[in-house]
């Protein structure tokens, strides 16, 4: 309803807040620091967006447009969750930081795919920036710094992410987040093998648009 804008705003606004107010703790940090495997810390994050997660599901999914800002504002204002460093430094457990911001990328993605708007995912991709206040001070896009691989550690992503035969994903930081994204998209699309062509979509278009940003070397 286009009048209630305000309202839909205020929501998407406040289950924002809830999950930066998480990850933002240091005192959270410090016992996702503590903790033995990468596999409670991304549980933690996990439940964390849940609510999020469905909104924007729902939203982006349902939508013609009128809050395309809202979906784009949500995504940066989690990318930002990585602006500041917070106790002890963990490469693993810092990039990590990011998977909110991820997982709200991964399924507003998705959506987008699935209700064929993807003028919204190429700004999903493209809209929300991040400049790493660790390494270059390159202006990157959602595309570049939300990629699976550049979030999750796949070595220790491995270690409890398998197949259901046993052995090891080729790229298990897509799987995982495909595991994570799934039930959001449970009532959009209860198809699994349509889930997973959507997925394939959103993944190709989006190293497409990180390849072309990624600096180029001097031959």
């Amino acid at each position: 309803d286009p009048v209630r804008r305000i309202e839909v705003s205020d929501l998407i606004s406040e289950a924002v807040g809830n999950v930066i107010t998480r990850a933002s703790n240091v005192e959270h940090y410090q016992l996702l620091l503590n903790k033995i495997s990468l596999q409670d810390s991304v549980r933690d994050y996990r439940a964390d967006t849940d609510a999020l997660l469905h909104l924007l599901a729902n939203g982006v999914f349902h939508d013609n447009g009128t809050y395309d800002r809202q979906w784009i504002k949500a995504l940066q204002r989690l990318s930002r969750i990585r602006s500041t460093a917070v106790g002890s430094f963990n490469d693993a457990l810092e990039s990590l930081r990011h998977y909110p911001a991820l997982l709200a990328s991964w399924t507003s993605g998705v959506a987008a795919v699935l209700a064929q708007r993807e003028d919204l995912l190429y700004r999903l991709l493209t809209a929300p920036t991040w400049i790493s206040p660790w390494t270059t001070r390159n202006v990157l896009p959602a595309a570049n710094y939300l990629a699976p691989v550049q979030v999750l550690n796949g070595d220790l992503v491995n270690e409890f992410c398998h197949p259901p035969n046993g052995g090891h994903w080729k790229y298990p930081q897509s799987r995982l987040v495909r595991d994570d994204g799934r039930e959001p998209m449970r009532a959009l699309e209860p198809d699994d093998d349509a889930y997973e062509v959507a997925c394939d979509r959103l993944e190709f278009l989006a190293s497409m648009i990180a390849l072309d940003n990624t600096p180029k070397l001097n031959a």
